[in-house]
């Protein structure tokens, strides 16, 4: 049987220059912050909470471009697991060479919650930010899922791709009805199964919440991040994953 966490920790690193910069910001050490094309700030920004890997893969520094220049949004990207992501050599060796489980626990989304509901607070508060979407991939998605359910409100919208350790019912139902929010969901997920993104497009629906749900056929759980690109269905999928976030924001 396949492990559940394999998807997580699998994948093809993706070829491309970034052009954003990594420089610390509140109490993160390393955020990528990528601009968007414009030379001004419209007050528009997108928080990317990324996968395991964090934002120092390539691969999810080329997306943050891509998002800034083509959305027109500043883009933020901490390392929510302070220089602990899942090292980059595992998507060489294989998953079975990293322990997941430890990783896992010191990774536990009670220990990296704090400090994210701090740095997403003072975008709004203290650099400029207007409006705040926030993108959460795989690891990411249970914390975007949080945002998007707080009394305060302190994010617009929000997004997740194959989303990992969401609270299920819980996260889906606490989300604000008047907060859009987009679902890129992968044909095969252990973490967050098609029958169980088809229970959460009922409940948004039934509260009449704005949202839209997007279903890949022929991908698995990290798709949109780390997609085999030689692989004619899986590239297709993460470009029009890619351009769906685009397009909502």
């Amino acid at each position: 049987m396949t492990d559940t966490h394999e998807h997580c920790v699998s994948g093809s690193i993706h070829k491309g220059t970034p052009t954003g910069k990594t420089v610390s910001l509140e109490s993160y050490k390393d955020v990528y912050v990528s601009e968007p094309s414009s030379s001004s700030f419209s007050g528009k920004a997108l928080l990317f909470l990324t996968d395991a890997f964090g934002p120092s893969l390539v691969n999810n520094q080329l997306l943050a471009d891509a998002y800034a220049s083509e959305a027109g949004v500043r883009v933020y990207a901490p390392d929510v697991f302070e220089g602990d992501a899942v090292p980059v050599s595992v998507l060489k060796d294989g998953h079975a060479s990293f322990d997941w489980e430890s990783w896992r626990k010191r990774q536990d989304p009670e220990i990296r919650w704090p400090k994210i509901l701090e740095f997403a607070q003072s975008l709004k508060k203290k650099h400029g930010v207007t409006k705040l979407a926030v993108f959460g991939v795989c690891y990411g998605g249970w914390a975007t899922m949080r945002l998007g359910g707080l009394e305060e409100q302190i994010v617009d919208a929000v997004s997740v791709a194959h989303p990992s350790f969401v609270q299920f019912p819980s996260d889906i139902e606490n989300l604000k009805s008047n907060i859009p929010s987009l679902f890129l969901c992968a044909e095969v997920d252990r973490m967050f199964p098609v029958e169980t993104a088809q229970k959460s497009e009922q409940i948004l629906q039934a509260k009449s919440a704005p949202t839209v749900f997007k279903h890949y056929p022929g991908t698995t759980h990290g798709f949109v991040i780390r997609g085999d690109s030689e692989d004619q269905v899986v590239a297709a999928a993460a470009v029009d994953a890619k351009n769906q976030l685009v397009k909502f924001l």
